[in-house]
């Protein structure tokens, strides 16, 4: 059992040494249920082998687990919470899934997926927890700098096109949907939207859910919807090319259309579409920009350790127009206290990078250029917000950590050869010692201009100042759900 969650994060969490196996089973699920949610983990995992449950939790976007359980009384656990999902018990060698609504202490209601698999070792089962008592983060509220706001809000304002939300599985673009749609939910248009499933209940918003089970996917609901009429159209993701045909065919007619879409940056996009059967050139032609995020950990302003950037002042230049005027040139590092569980981080944050589709960029996309090619492009016209600017500016800002940076984001975005205004000289690079003791160990083989970029951080110990100023505002919803 120590390998399937032997790579977690190793950093117990307590909330649930005091459960004795010999309290009732229905008792023992509800208090881990409320405490994982007090925890605001997204996930919950139960993975049962001959010997042992193990549990984890997935909270801020690491793993964590908890302590063990008897094999025996795991399998009551799990048998316990299939039934309250509706899940059959007499079929353990099938993949299942059920839901089940849960109401909290404080009388909130959480709403759990539930989904289990036979595995070599035993079975695992994963609850998704679906808050939806955080409520809808209104775009302003979001925790994006000023500069990323004004060019989601233009692209918002569009009348017709496509905008494409991209990144992969939990880094909040069902968030950012619908913090897109209370932008635009102001009454004067009609909004449709198709969701697998509905995550929250949006007033003065048409939602529609899939149901595979009745053979009904997102592009048979597309086609129905677009006979409703919509002014802006919401698909929850674009899986398949009929999908990916039918909302640019829809872009193109004059509707807005945002989508999600698994993609590991802005640029690659492209080829995701293409990859669908969508004609390049139709795709420029409805594309209006697409936005790519991953979620970072927001540091703990109560604990948060201060590294003095002063000897080496040029390293954040490239992000020093969208600072403060009044930035001290300092970084933070990761501490301990009470209020964050001693782990230096309390929320979720989200980086986006945003490429808008220019005449250039469009172009680029109908002559079937590379990716790479098309973001050059793009910041040529000033068009691309890269990765790499928003994550150092989070970290100049006090934010985050270059570590969280290394361990969210594509290297590929952060390494940047192509941009020589954004790319950070190896020399100066050298010249800096990596002294952090953050909790998230830095990954190895991750480099930037031939040194690992977490190597751009000063030695805590011999370098302290208060804290910078911080006026961006963030994104508090931790669980980030996709």
């Amino acid at each position: 059992m120590e390998s399937a969650l032997g790579e977690l994060h190793n950093v117990p969490l307590h909330v649930l040494d005091h459960i004795d196996e010999h309290q009732s089973i229905e008792t023992t699920v509800h208090e881990i249920v409320e405490k994982v949610s007090q925890l605001r983990a997204s996930d919950l995992f139960f993975a049962l082998d001959d010997n042992a449950l193990m549990l984890g939790c997935r909270q801020m976007g690491i793993l964590r687990r908890f302590r063990p359980f008897s094999a025996n009384f795991g399998r009551k656990l799990i048998n316990h919470i299939k039934a309250l999902a509706g899940i059959d018990l007499g079929d353990r060698n099938r993949p299942s899934e059920g839901r089940w609504i849960f109401r909290r202490e404080d009388a909130s209601v959480i709403d759990l997926r539930i989904n289990s698999i036979p595995t070599i070792n035993g079975e695992d089962l994963t609850i998704r927890l679906l808050d939806r008592n955080f409520g809808l983060i209104p775009l302003d509220d979001f925790g994006l700098l000023s500069h990323e706001l004004s060019r989601l809000k233009w692209l918002l304002g569009r009348k017709a096109g496509m905008i494409l939300v991209t990144g992969p599985t939990g880094s909040g673009k069902s968030t950012t949907l619908y913090s897109c749609l209370q932008q635009l939910n102001d009454g004067s248009r009609k909004i449709n939207t198709l969701e697998d499933p509905v995550e929250y209940i949006v007033k003065g918003i048409r939602q529609s859910q899939i149901n595979p089970k009745l053979g009904i996917d997102f592009a048979d609901l597309l086609v129905a919807c677009l006979r409703q009429g919509p002014d802006v159209i919401m698909v929850g993701e674009i899986r398949d090319p009929q999908t990916a045909e039918t909302a640019v065919r829809a872009a193109a007619s004059g509707h807005l259309v945002l989508a999600t879409l698994h993609s590991p940056f802005a640029a690659k996009a492209v080829n995701a579409m293409v990859s669908y059967g969508v004609a390049p050139r139709a795709f420029a032609e409805t594309l209006l920009g697409v936005v790519s995020q991953r979620l970072v950990r927001r540091l703990c302003e109560h604990c948060r350790v201060p590294v003095d950037m002063s000897p080496v002042p040029d390293f954040l230049n490239d992000v020093r127009r969208d600072l403060p005027d009044d930035w001290t040139p300092c970084i933070y590092s990761a501490g301990h206290c009470e209020r964050c569980h001693d782990t230096g981080f309390v929320a979720s944050h989200c980086v986006p990078e945003i490429l808008v589709a220019t005449p250039e960029v469009r172009r680029a996309i109908a002559d079937r250029l590379m990716p790479d090619v098309i973001a050059r492009v793009a910041r040529s016209s000033d068009a691309h917000l890269s990765f790499r600017r928003a994550a150092l500016a989070r970290v100049a800002l006090g934010i985050t950590t270059i570590e969280e940076v290394m361990r969210a984001l594509p290297l590929d975005e952060l390494e940047d050869p192509s941009d020589e205004a954004t790319a950070l000289p190896a020399e100066e690079v050298a010249s800096l010692v990596n002294a952090t003791s953050s909790t998230v160990p830095p990954p190895h083989h991750q480099s930037l201009r031939n040194t690992s970029l977490s190597e751009a951080l000063v030695d805590e110990q011999s370098m302290r100042v208060s804290p910078a100023r911080n006026d961006s505002t963030d994104w508090e919803r931790t669980g980030g759900n996709s």
